[in-house]
């Protein structure tokens, strides 16, 4: 039989790396959005704003401009 002892640091340590790489997708996430903003801003059309940051067209269409 398999046994492995219950560890609470290394499960702290699993849950922080899990958080941080989790962390990095939401702040890529932002900076992709916060880039097609800028380009619509621009008037970049938005099928290379889909080329250039890889998101949705959906998405890129529902950016709201500042008035």
């Amino acid at each position: 039989m398999l046994y492995e002892e219950w560890d609470f640091e290394k499960a702290l340590e699993v849950e922080h790396k899990e958080g941080r790489e989790e962390g990095r997708e939401e702040g890529r996430e932002e900076g992709l959005l916060e880039a097609a903003r800028r380009m619509k801003v621009e008037g970049v059309e938005p099928a290379l704003i889909v080329k250039f940051t890889g998101l949705p067209l959906a998405e890129i269409e529902g950016i709201e401009l500042p008035r």
